[in-house]
């Protein structure tokens, strides 16, 4: 009898642990995957009780990020290219030009956004003299592709970018400045701990620690314990997108930069704590500043206080110029 009570609970901690590995497999490949239909999922914190149960059986919905205006709705003139980002997707990007410009800035939207996300910062980078370039990852947008590695190989992406602006202003001496949103701030860092690129500055708005901390924080939004979920979701995404999930830290690859840098942050920031932000500026070993906005909460900062972001971003453009003419 107690050999058959013990198969019994050996067989059904077996099934239960296929079933919530197969759960977390759906998870993950929902959280990685773009669909090209349907209405995507509400925020976590906006999920009631009843709305989770499917989330956690199958997972988001993830429709693919389109752009719904250019550079012309917000009064802008601009330019569309396209690149190769070397793993044969092509990247579709706005360029705006100024007649004098001060600084060449790269714009890098979000997880699960597109480049429009980034047109009235577009914008005022232009009223602040500054050539432009706002870029869809792959997958997103006007880009080739589908899916995101939540910005692990969009740091490829940003490669392209980069060997795209040095040829195209090649001539023109002003600082690049490279500015990246939540998972496009991560992508940039692991650029440059890759030694992909070499920036003048950059500007990190949003940016996470880890992917696993960024990940637990969603699961908290829910109302659910992060352990050992957020580690099943890592894993099995990290083995449907081809790396190591838990080894994904961007803190650690702020340790490689070499130039002025700017962290950008809302107080109210639910997907990425303050402190998770401040172990990525801790690490910055160059001229660095901290801007937090008392009323922001995750992204687009900018909207909350305009005010403070230019004046963040004057001292970021005028300390990368510096550094340049040293």
């Amino acid at each position: 009898m107690r050999r058959r009570w013990k198969k019994i609970v050996f067989w059904g901690l077996l099934l239960g642990f296929v079933v919530i590995n197969g759960l977390a497999y759906m998870q993950a490949k929902a959280m990685i995957s773009f669909s090209d239909s349907g209405e995507a999922t509400k925020k976590p914190e906006d999920l009631s009780f009843v709305e989770k149960i499917p989330v956690l059986l199958t997972g988001i919905t993830l429709p693919r990020p389109v752009n719904q205006r250019t550079p012309q709705d917000v009064g802008v003139s601009y330019e569309t290219v396209q690149l190769a980002n070397g793993q044969g997707e092509t990247l579709d990007a706005w360029v705006i030009e100024v007649d004098e410009p001060q600084a060449v800035v790269l714009l890098f939207h979000g997880y699960a956004a597109s480049k429009a996300q980034l047109l009235e910062m577009g914008r005022a980078l232009h009223a602040m003299q500054c050539n432009v370039m706002l870029t869809d990852f792959y997958g997103s947008g006007e880009s080739s592709g589908t899916g995101t590695t939540i910005g692990y190989k969009e740091a490829l992406d940003v490669k392209a970018c980069a060997t795209y602006a040095n040829e195209r202003w090649r001539d023109v001496d002003v600082p690049h400045v490279y500015y990246g949103i939540s998972m496009g701030g991560a992508a940039i860092l692991k650029a440059i701990d890759d030694g992909a690129i070499e920036p003048n500055a950059i500007a990190l708005e949003s940016v996470f620690d880890t992917l696993l901390n960024t990940a637990s924080n969603r699961f908290r939004m829910m109302g659910l314990p992060p352990f050992p979920l957020a580690q099943m979701l890592i894993f099995w995404g990290g083995v449907q997108s081809g790396y190591n999930g838990f080894a994904y830290k961007p803190a650690e690859y702020a340790r490689a930069v070499a130039c002025p840098a700017l962290v950008l942050h809302g107080a109210n920031d639910e997907r990425v704590r303050e402190e998770q932000a401040q172990r990525v500026y801790e690490n910055l070993n160059e001229w660095k500043s901290f801007s937090l906005f008392e009323s922001a909460a995750h992204a687009l900062v900018m909207q909350t206080d305009p005010e403070q972001w230019q004046e963040a971003m004057e001292e970021l453009l005028e300390k990368a110029g510096t550094q340049r003419k040293d």
